[in-house]
């Protein structure tokens, strides 16, 4: 074979690479003159939490602090259409001192819960329900102190999951009135008391996966361990497992589980972040089956020097797509020279076999964000940055959508 043939297959294959997105990693440069992304500012702040779609394929975005208006810890939800289009911007059981974690449709209005902005009293947790017009229905008060995450079941049942008022990992069910159905505090690891339920989700049969993580030092193992927990219906300990760390005999100070997923044959896949040091982070997948046995960790070789994790997984998310594969995304440094955050979502086989990535994002920081599927099979994207200046306290909140190969739709 000749150089002129070398060059003509090189060209063939750079242009299929370019024409068919399951095989790049395609870079998307922001500015604040891009069309397809929404930017909400003009108040003294604006920091992006979390979003629920409903079925019309309206958006409900969670935002946190307005200090022109409110407090400095006050809670919006932002209405907005497919198109981004600003429906309502309205203030949520405004009471001082709470912070937003999640907010989840149910079918017939919204669920946010509301952590308290100071943790250290270990107060207990307010949770309300709005209808999709942004008016209260109900708001309720459960026995624990703080819920990284809320999931909502085919049973109609919602279930918190964080710590409970004596720090210890702790979870709880409700119906969609907000009246409890079960509580149930789980054994504590060795180690720190610092350690929490920190995501959930129902499976198929009804039962619940809960992750989470606390602290544990030695020579060896490294700094914090991951832990999951399989319950039945109930919130009973089916089994559960720990990890301490993926390399044998290397100190690694960051363990945990983020997110997890149900299989298409029924396994549980859970990402799992593993930090050498802040300049060394690999993230893998945990596979188990229904009963916790057959273990297996397979690297998920994602390009990402470092990932930001922020409190109940927001910053970093995994689900099931609806071809029986799964995407990642979040917020990341891309390289070890990078010096910025950017937005990331890869997409994976029913394997996991990487299929493709994109980043999104410019020479300034995204922060806060979050991608999840929306209701046409693409993403959707949120994040805070304060790049854009129209936040009087620099602080703009970014709404994004994609098709299903991650490119940005205008």
């Amino acid at each position: 074979m000749g150089l002129r043939e070398i060059k003509v297959i090189f060209f063939i294959l750079l242009l299929a690479c370019n024409l068919m997105d399951t095989s790049c990693n395609k870079v998307n440069t922001l500015s604040q003159g891009t069309s397809a992304i929404k930017v909400i500012g003009n108040r003294e702040d604006n920091n992006f939490l979390w979003f629920a779609t409903d079925k019309a394929g309206n958006i409900y975005t969670i935002e946190n602090q307005d200090k022109a208006i409110f407090s400095n810890d006050s809670v919006f939800v932002i209405k907005t259409d497919a198109a981004l289009n600003v429906i309502w911007r309205k203030p949520v059981f405004m009471k001082g001192g709470l912070v937003a974690a999640n907010i989840m449709d149910i079918g017939e209005g919204l669920i946010i819960n509301l952590n308290s902005a100071s943790i250290s009293s270990y107060p207990p947790l307010i949770i309300v329900r709005i209808d999709y017009d942004g008016d209260l229905i109900w708001s309720k008060t459960l026995p624990m102190s703080a819920a990284g995450w809320v999931a909502f079941g085919s049973n109609q049942t919602c279930v918190f999951m964080g710590y409970n008022t004596s720090g210890a990992p702790f979870a709880c069910e409700t119906d969609t009135g907000g009246n409890l159905i079960w509580t149930h505090t789980y054994p504590v690891g060795t180690g720190t008391p610092d350690q929490t339920c920190r995501f959930g989700t129902f499976t198929s049969d009804g039962s619940i996966v809960l992750l989470g993580f606390n602290y544990w030092s030695d020579s060896i193992t490294g700094g914090q361990q991951a832990r999951i927990i399989k319950t039945d219906p109930n919130g009973s300990i089916l089994w559960s497992d720990t990890i301490r760390n993926i390399i044998p005999g290397v100190f690694e100070s960051a363990i945990q589980f983020l997110t997890c997923a149900e299989s298409a044959d029924g396994h549980i896949v859970c990402t799992l972040g593993a930090s050498l040091d802040q300049n060394n982070y690999q993230t893998y997948a945990v596979i188990y089956d229904k009963d916790g046995k057959n273990r297996k960790i397979t690297d998920l070789n994602t390009p990402f020097y470092f990932i930001s994790v922020g409190s109940a997984g927001v910053d970093f998310n995994f689900y099931k797509t609806a071809d029986n594969g799964y995407f990642i995304g979040g917020v990341s440094k891309t390289s070890g020279t990078e010096t910025h955050y950017k937005i990331f979502i890869a997409k994976f086989d029913a394997n996991l076999n990487k299929l493709w990535t994109q980043t999104y994002g410019g020479n300034y920081d995204l922060l806060s964000g979050a991608v999840i599927p929306y209701n046409d099979g693409g993403f959707l994207i949120g994040s805070t940055t304060a790049a854009f200046g129209k936040g009087k306290n620099g602080n703009d909140l970014l709404l994004m959508r994609t098709d299903a190969n991650g490119n940005l739709v205008k």
